[in-house]
């Protein structure tokens, strides 16, 4: 495991997920750093939506609107069609589109 995934994961184990998935993004065209974001990625936003918060409330909400944002800097050219798909299920839910 690299650097730069090893101190995602610090960022994690201290509670912050924000912080571990830009890191992670700061390297696009590396496959594994992309896969491990969108993990975190999904993580993330299935907490925030477990609680059973609408759309409108979720919209509001600032992790949630970064976490919407960072799923825009995935880079769809090294991520497998079933990484996208994963993603792509989570905004079904929110009746919302992405990748």
């Amino acid at each position: 495991m690299g650097r730069i995934s090893e101190a995602a994961e610090l960022h994690l184990a201290e509670g912050r997920a924000l912080d571990a998935i830009q890191l992670l993004l700061e390297d696009p065209g590396h496959a594994q750093h992309m896969k491990q974001a969108k993990q975190y990625l999904l993580q993330g936003l299935w907490e925030i939506l477990s609680f059973g918060m609408s759309p409108e409330v979720t919209a509001s909400d600032q992790n949630f609107s970064q976490l919407l944002n960072f799923t825009n800097q995935l880079n769809r050219d090294v991520l497998a069609e079933s990484d996208l798909d994963e993603v792509r299920q989570v905004f079904d839910k929110l009746n919302m589109r992405c990748c």
